[in-house]
């Protein structure tokens, strides 16, 4: 698929709005457009990059998709492996803060 092509799909998608002042110019004057966001009554919202402190975000190592992991294993393995991150940067992380040793905790 051209460059174009992709585009125009991502735009009937609505996943991106082009500013009509800035229609001419190739690639200025566009705006991702959140996924989640898309309904038929409503204004699209602005993509926001998460930051690493935003609830439920983890981070995958680069050489997943630096090494090509990313396109030889199955959707299943990639599934456990962000479980696996998640809960390792995440529900551990939360569990570890909580933790208290008490007598009645036994």
């Amino acid at each position: 698929m051209s460059p174009n092509g992709i585009a125009l799909r991502l735009y009937l998608l609505g996943l991106y709005e082009l500013q009509p002042s800035l229609a001419a110019t190739k690639y200025e004057g566009f705006q991702f457009l959140d996924e989640g966001s898309t309904r038929a009554h409503a204004d699209p919202s602005p993509y926001v990059v998460p930051q690493r402190s935003d609830p439920g975000v983890f981070s995958l190592p680069a050489a997943l998709f630096t090494r090509g992991w990313i396109h030889v294993l199955e959707d299943s393995e990639l599934t456990f492996l962000m479980m696996l991150a998640d809960w390792t940067q995440n529900v551990q992380a939360r569990t570890d803060r909580t933790w208290c040793c008490t007598s009645s905790a036994w």
